[in-house]
């Protein structure tokens, strides 16, 4: 259940990301999250490969250790993400 909602949160945020960006950033950032997923550089993102990266998205997020991500945590980790990117 807790890797289901790992994996729900990540996509969630994987989402919502280009709803943030404007029209022409849209496919750069979606292929720039999807290259990133890619860990074997087939230029598909497998099951395992996905499940992989909600986790380390989960695990970056749950700053506190407690295996769930609270609004404060959630808000926080985008910030993060939003300042990695450069916006």
């Amino acid at each position: 259940m807790k890797k289901a909602l790992a994996a729900v949160c990540a996509l969630g945020l994987a989402l919502s990301a280009p709803a943030f960006a404007g029209e022409g950033d849209k496919t750069k950032m979606v292929e720039d999250h999807l290259k990133k997923m890619d860990t074997n550089g087939d230029g598909m993102v497998s099951m395992e490969e996905h499940r992989a990266a909600a986790d380390k998205m989960f695990m970056e997020a749950d700053t506190n250790g407690d295996k769930m991500i609270s609004k404060e945590e959630m808000i926080a980790y985008k910030a993060k993400e939003k300042a990695k990117a450069g916006h």
